[in-house]
Parts: structure tokens; C-alpha cells; sequence
């Protein structure tokens, strides 16, 4: 999840990019131009399997990304940043190509969340490891985008003329678009869109789709965040509800354990459905409570399933599946 969702051409966002753009143009290249974006691209499916796993991080010496690539049997490649918590898969997918958003001056947003710096890095991977270089015609992340056979999802918020402004969203893409609900009654859009806190596809056929569950008090304790409690937000969990409903019109939907915490500022997701599945292997989020095993007797029944420690991602905002990326596919 990370942030708030904001109007990528809100007043702010639009003022930000007159007086930014030239600070930024100057300091770094203009990337993707907008009318060099691609159209009609398709994207690898959320469930092939991982040959070349990618982590961007401010320190490559977490085992857990080895650990990972050495359970899936691929290669790792990890590129040093000085982001703190810069998610592998926050600002692009892979398909045919490498993607990102196009032009870093587009806006206040995207000036502070999507800094140059990792253009260049994300460039400089592609170029290390022969990987072409392309753009999407709208801002994006990559937890707002899943995909499965003949289907790409995307949260319903990719709908608005304000988020997706200057193209039809439905030539971006080759497979039909599945939306997927992700509004919350006066709050905007629930996890920002990132529809991989909520929903993992697991095969062509099947989706795992969270589904609120409070903690009990020894799970809570267990979490070591300190004060909190569960938070019963009505609103989250018709989203999911609705979420899965509407997903089950495509696929045979199982639900897993998502919890909603709060130590009185800020709330916290507690996301099984953040996993990496490669193949018939998956890394999923273990958080050392009584849910763990529930979630993984799920897992379970669909291939060979790796517990990945993450309690230390929720406090960030993300999880196993923000954290690592797919740079190629078998």
C-alpha cells in the first residue's frame, strides 16, 4: 500500500510539474516521452514461473532475498539504493519489455514518489541484462496491476479520467481488463490501488482474495508493533467481499486471512495475499501468530510453499511481494 492515492492532475500536483519540470529535465533525461509509450502490450502472467528475481533495495545483505531465489531456483539480481524502502515492484511491470510510467515531470505526485534516480537504476538493469526499455501512456505501480490468462487486473480507480487521462486504458493492453473494486466511501481508493495487498492469482484458474479476520490478543502481542488492537472498518471488508464476489464470476476464489490493525496514529495491513508464486512454488508472509498456519494450510493445497519472516514489512507498508520483482520468466 505505502500512501495515500492523490490526483496525479490535482491543483497541487499541477503546479508542482510548471515549477518542477524544469529542475528535473535538467537534472535527468526524459525517459519514456509520452508519445513513445507502447499500446496493445501483454503482460506476463502474476504466476509464471520466476528465472530472474530482482530486488531494489538499500541493502542486499537481507537473506531473505537469497533464501527466496534459492527456493524458487532462479538468479538474483539485487541493486543498491539509497531508498530505504524503495519496492522492487512499485513503478513497473515486466511483459515484452521493462515498463514504467512515462516522464518524471508529469506531476507533483510523481516528483515525490517516483523519484529519477530509480529510472536510471531500472535502466541500467535493463541495460546489464538485455532487457528492452519501454512506457506505459499513464502513471502506475506495479502492486495496481495483476494478470492472469486472457485477463489483466487493475483496481477500479484505473476507470477515472483523472487517473488515466490522455488514453483509453482498454488499448493499453491486449487481454480483456478485469476492475477490480478498490473504493471506499469517502476515502478514495482502498490500499492505493495496490490490489496485491488483497489478491493473489495463484493459476489460470485460481485467485486467493483476503478476507478480514481480527487477531486475538496473544496474536496481537506476538506482532511486537507495540500498542494495538484490530480495527473493524466496514468499508474494507465489503470491499473484499466485493472484491471476491466479482472475481468469482471468472475463477474459483479462496478466501485467506487479512487483518486491520491500529496503535492509535495509523493502521496496518496484515497481507497474506502479498506472496510471490512462481510456478507451483510460493513465498508467503509469515508474521509468527496463530493465522500462519491457517493461511499456509490454504497454500498448501495449490504447490510447494515457503514462509518468508515479514512482520518488519507492514510497518512499510508492503510485503514479500512489493519487496521482490520478476526481471524474467521461464
Amino acid at each position: 500500500m505505502k500512501r495515500e492515492w492523490r490526483d496525479i492532475l490535482g491543483v497541487v500536483g499541477a503546479a508542482s510539474a510548471v515549477l518542477g519540470a524544469g529542475i528535473y529535465t535538467n537534472m535527468y533525461t526524459k525517459i519514456v516521452p509520452f508519445e513513445e509509450t507502447d499500446r496493445n502490450i501483454t503482460v506476463h502472467d502474476s504466476y509464471d514461473e520466476i528465472s530472474r528475481l530482482l530486488i531494489l533495495d538499500s541493502s542486499c545483505d537481507d537473506h531473505r532475498f537469497k533464501q527466496t531465489a534459492d527456493f524458487l531456483g532462479a538468479d538474483l539480481t539485487c541493486v543498491n539504493s539509497h531508498e530505504s524502502h524503495l519496492w522492487a515492484r512499485d513503478h513497473y511491470i515486466m511483459g515484452e519489455k521493462m515498463y514504467v510510467p512515462f516522464d518524471t515531470t508529469l506531476s507533483g505526485y510523481s516528483q515525490k514518489y517516483f523519484r529519477a534516480h530509480t529510472l536510471h537504476l531500472l535502466k541500467d538493469v535493463a541495460d546489464n541484462h538485455d532487457v528492452t526499455y519501454g512506457g506505459l501512456p499513464f502513471w502506475f505501480e506495479g502492486g495496481q496491476i495483476l494478470a492472469m490468462d486472457n485477463y489483466v487486473l487493475l483496481p477500479e480507480m484505473f476507470r477515472s479520467d483523472i487517473v488515466v487521462p490522455f488514453v483509453n486504458i482498454e488499448d493499453v493492453f491486449q487481454d480483456e481488463i478485469l476492475f477490480v473494486p478498490n473504493h471506499v466511501e469517502g476515502r478514495g481508493s482502498l490500499l492505493s490501488g495496490h490490489i496485491d495487498m488483497y489478491v493473489t492469482p495463484i493459476n489460470n484458474n485460481t485467485v486467493l482474495v483476503g478476507q478480514y479476520a481480527p487477531l486475538g490478543e496473544n496474536d496481537l502481542r506476538m506482532l511486537g508493533l507495540g500498542q494495538i488492537e484490530n480495527k473493524l472498518d466496514e468499508e474494507i471488508v465489503e470491499t473484499l467481499n466485493d472484491t471476491a464476489q466479482f472475481l468469482s464470476d471468472y475463477f474459483t476464489v479462496y478466501r485467506v486471512p487479512f487483518g486491520v490493525v491500529n496503535n492509535g496514529e495509523e493502521d496496518f495491513f496484515i497481507s497474506y495475499n502479498n506472496a510471490l508464486v512462481s510456478g507451483d512454488k510460493m513465498v508467503v508472509p509469515s508474521f509468527g501468530i496463530s493465522l500462519d498456519e491457517v493461511v499456509m494450510d490454504v497454500y498448501d493445497n495449490f504447490g510447494e510453499t515457503m514462509p518468508i519472516p515479514s512482520v518488519d514489512w507492514i510497518e512499510s507498508y508492503g510485503g514479500v511481494h512489493c519487496k521482490m520483482n520478476t526481471l524474467d520468466v521461464r
